[in-house]
């Protein structure tokens, strides 16, 4: 299910605090490509809830309402990554890593990771703004507010009087004056990790720092080096970096030792904080959480068992952590989270663990009270309010900040986006997908049907009636069964096809392995071709033929044929529908390359997108690893390459033989020509087929961000965020990015 792979995924790339950037790598760790804004993005209206979108309709006499064209917005669900400054939930996020308290409470200053700047949210307004840094410039600049840059903030801290934020923004510590915004680089060298104490520009720090705590008196800040498993201290008055306890060593196993100063070992040192004299910290890969006294740096471990990951409570080392990421104090007791979606309480009298809020096997935002509530991954530091009294949680799945109310454990989203994923039915902004990953429209009617990936349904949504309903499968429950809707399970659904003529709409059962049909008119879903969840490569009938991740479809002959994107065996798939035979068209499995050539002669990487030519002669199809478009024709199987170089990401507009395309994952073909879903380029790109053109169609080639629902963007300002699906409705143009279905309104022909 999705939250066992979010933890999983967490727990492999953000642990190490790098974001991998390969072609298979998911939107939400993904890092922004450079770029610029001169402002926070658009601000929406005041209030906390943004206004409704106008879906074409007056809800008073259902007369028509022309709505406004050359823009985009959300059609349906939430968004949740982006880069706007607003009032609470209007706001936008994108991989908040580090978070910082005001010490009189007033202001909770966030580090905006993947938008490289920093944030503040006022309290208790929830009102967010960009204090410094430029929107997705990942760069090293002193200046001040809006013109220093930054490279990767994360750990941040105030200094007790509350005059100044540190910042450590890759191997470097920054200093932000909160007086003036001016920003100065104040320890380590932009771009030259390593690991050297020293005095400013001569010291070395790790890429990663963590986390970070200041001393009573503000003279030192604490810093937990995670790159170099070291807690170092900067003396803030000369600007010298020195170790207090840990040290380097090669490898990537885990050590765990307990003893004095550089003697003792950690193993991604994590979340820092200080009661007194003593420092807590979060030791990650080992596990457990280790005691420091700065009087001695004898380091202790009080809690978890070294090495032995699990969710168990208890009193010290009987208890047992999952990757315990960060920590918050309110000076009685330390507040530890991570990947797992819990939050976890350690009393400081005898170190007993008792898990507080959160299902470990349950990880999304959900607000609500105590048992209600879910919680996402923590990456970022929780903090402790010593004026409220409450918690707040920097949650990674849905980039916010959230209210814990430790006394009711009410849990209320203070800025960013409020439950961005989920299952729910009803209108259309109040609706909630999990990943949904295709949409296919109606010809005529406002009635679209879309693969809700994540939470393994087929969903309908309905813009006449402007709601959205779960057509067959249950949220939550993977599975292989056919039957009735509301019987029938799929499992990862991603490609669908329909034929409004016979009322049958065709899934690519991607986790099952299987071709499925859903028959509209019957209400039932049986299944096409393939074994349950058994992957393979053999042509034949029914459940004789064996599929590996099939991901898009293509329906031709007037419904007779379907063409399958085969994407893990890198192969085209025919089938003919009424016998469900599959043959293998172009390509050969488990043979990738690009290669162009004649059936299985051809080599592909990743086919995904397809799309069928008007007169059905040929197919074009988006290999997505070889950074390609293809094209098929039908009568011989020939492939040939249309546009794009194998294996060459990029973001460049041309003629065929200039363009790149990076992670193209569906087409979508109009009288206009061909559009493209340039996924990781966060683009929808438009080959214009008889100038032999490739240009940018929607999206910006710097900037990735979602739309915030009830906003309408003008098409020359819009961003999208890793947009996945594409179909048509009528004018209009439909695709899915992250949680949400966004709906483009061109003007004129497209």
């Amino acid at each position: 299910m999705r939250s066992l792979f979010l933890r999983t995924l967490g727990a492999s790339m953000f642990a190490l605090g790098v974001a991998c950037g390969d072609d298979d790598a998911t939107p939400d760790d993904a890092p922004p490509d450079s770029g610029m804004i001169e402002d926070g993005g658009v601000t929406p209206m005041d209030g906390d809830t943004p206004p409704p979108i106008d879906q074409g309709l007056d809800p008073m006499d259902g007369g028509s309402i022309e709505p406004t064209r050359d823009t985009a917005t959300v059609l349906a669900g939430q968004s949740a990554t982006g880069f706007v400054d607003g009032l609470g939930v209007a706001a936008r996020f994108s991989g908040p890593a580090g978070a910082a308290m005001a010490p009189d409470g007033s202001a909770i200053f966030v580090a905006d990771t993947f938008n490289a700047v920093l944030r503040r949210i006022d309290l208790p307004s929830g009102a967010v703004t960009t204090l410094a840094g430029r929107v997705q410039v990942q760069a090293t600049t002193d200046g001040v507010g809006l013109d220093a840059t930054f490279q990767s903030p994360r750990a941040m801290s105030v200094t007790p009087d509350g005059s100044a934020l540190y910042v450590a923004d890759g191997p470097t510590l920054r200093r932000v004056d909160l007086t003036t915004l001016a920003v100065e680089t104040v320890a380590g060298v932009p771009g030259m990790p390593g690991y050297e104490d020293g005095v400013g520009d001569a010291a070395r720090l790790g890429f990663l720092i963590h986390s970070s705590v200041f001393s009573a008196d503000g003279a030192t800040l604490y810093l937990s080096d995670r790159s170099n498993d070291t807690l170092r201290a900067f003396d803030a008055a000369t600007g010298a970096v020195s170790s207090i306890a840990g040290a380097p060593y090669p490898g990537f196993d885990a050590i765990h030792v307990d003893g004095i100063g550089t003697d003792a070992r950690f193993s991604g040192l994590g979340g820092l904080v200080r009661v007194g004299e003593t420092l807590y910290v979060a030791d990650t890969f080992n596990a457990s959480i280790r005691r420091v006294d700065l009087a001695t740096a004898a380091v202790t471990t009080v809690a978890g068992q070294p090495g032995v990951e699990g969710s168990m409570d208890g009193v010290g080392t009987d208890a047992t952590f999952e990757v315990p990421q960060s920590l918050a104090t309110d000076g009685e007791s330390l507040y530890v989270v991570g990947f797992n979606g819990v939050l976890r309480r350690v009393a400081l009298a005898d170190y007993s663990v008792e898990t507080i809020l959160g299902t470990y096997d349950d990880v999304r935002p959900v607000d609500g009270v105590g048992a209600e509530a879910r919680l996402g991954i923590a990456f970022g530091p929780p903090l402790y309010d010593g004026v409220s009294g409450d918690l707040f949680y920097n949650d990674r799945d849905a980039s916010s900040i959230r209210r814990i109310e430790l006394d009711s454990l009410t849990v209320s989203t203070l800025a960013g986006a409020n439950e961005p994923s989920g299952s729910t039915d009803g209108s259309l902004l109040e609706a909630r997908f999990a990943g949904p990953d295709m949409i296919v429209c109606e010809g005529t009617a406002l009635r679209c049907y879309a693969s809700d990936s994540y939470n393994h349904t087929i969903r309908v949504i309905d813009v006449a009636e402007a709601e959205v309903s779960t057509l067959a499968g249950r949220a939550g429950e993977p599975g292989e069964a056919d039957g009735s809707l509301s019987d029938a399970r799929f499992a990862a659904p991603a490609g669908l096809a329909l034929d409004e003529t016979e009322g049958l709409l065709y899934v690519a059962d991607s986790a099952n392995e299987l071709l499925r049909v859903v028959d509209l008119t019957a209400e039932t879903v049986s299944t096409l071709a393939g074994a349950p969840q058994a992957a393979g490569d053999a042509d034949g009938f029914g459940d004789a033929a064996r599929f590996s991740s099939p991901q898009r479809l293509a329906l031709a002959d007037e419904g007779a044929t379907l063409y399958v994107s085969d994407t893990g065996n890198s192969i085209l798939r025919r089938v003919t529908v009424d016998a469900g035979e599959v043959t293998t068209m172009a390509g050969a499995s488990g043979i990738s390359g690009s290669v162009d050539g004649v059936g299985v002669d051809a080599r592909f990487r990743s086919p995904m997108g397809l799309a069928l030519s008007e007169d059905g002669a040929r197919l074009y199809v988006a290999d997505r690893s070889a950074q390609q478009i293809r094209v098929v024709e039908l009568a011989d199987a020939s492939v040939s390459t249309l546009t794009g170089t194998d294996r060459t990401t990029g973001v460049a507009d041309g003629s065929f033989g200039d363009a790149l395309f990076s992670g193209p994952t569906d087409l979508l073909l109009t009288a206009a020509g061909l559009y493209v879903a340039d996924q990781s380029n966060a683009l929808v790109r438009h080959i214009d087929l008889t100038a032999g053109e490739v240009t940018t169609w929607l999206g910006d080639v710097v900037r990735r961000g979602n739309l915030v629902p009830g906003v309408e963007v003008p098409f020359d300002e819009a961003t999208l965020y890793f947009p996945q699906g594409l179909a048509r409705l009528g004018d209009d143009l439909l695709l899915t990015c992250e949680d949400a279905v966004l709906i483009a309104r061109p003007a004129g022909s497209w």
